[in-house]
């Protein structure tokens, strides 16, 4: 039976990076090629802790790491990432768009459809002859043809 694999103080850093990256204990344990098991016995015998434990806290150390370069960066001048940390963080957002139209809009709509209505009828019935008369027989005959 092969002699487990010890750790280096190198590897356990390196370990400790892939971690705070968000790394599972697979990719971990496969980049030193041993076992999951093995990593969780190392861990114990290292930390005192389980896995599990040791991981959640790296990866938290990971994302505060990430979100103090990125707020480092915005401040620095990077606009792009400045405004997106003012969304995110400050709950800051593009104003909504809220269309401009007047309440009773569907109304005037149909107002102005009457009047333009309105205005052709007054135009035919002048071409026609002033009383409209004419144009009164035609609608007359369309009627009865019918």
């Amino acid at each position: 039976m092969a002699l487990p694999k010890l750790l280096s103080d190198k590897d356990w850093e390196k370990i400790e990076l892939y971690m705070k990256a968000g790394a599972s204990q697979a990719r971990v344990a496969e980049s030193f090629n041993i076992s999951h098991e093995t990593l969780r016995k190392r861990f114990k015998e290292k930390y005192g802790e389980d896995y599990k434990n040791v991981n959640e806290s790296l990866r938290r150390t990971g994302e505060l790491l990430i979100e103090a370069t990125q707020f480092q960066k915005a401040l620095a001048g990077n606009t792009q990432l400045l405004i997106w940390l003012g969304k995110v963080r400050c709950s800051q957002k593009e104003p909504e768009f809220t269309p401009t139209v007047a309440p009773l809009q569907d109304d005037i709509d149909k107002d102005h459809v009457i009047m333009q209505l309105r205005y052709k009828l007054d135009r035919l019935k002048n071409l026609l002859g002033k009383d409209g008369e004419a144009f009164k027989g035609e609608l007359g005959q369309t009627e009865n043809k019918s």
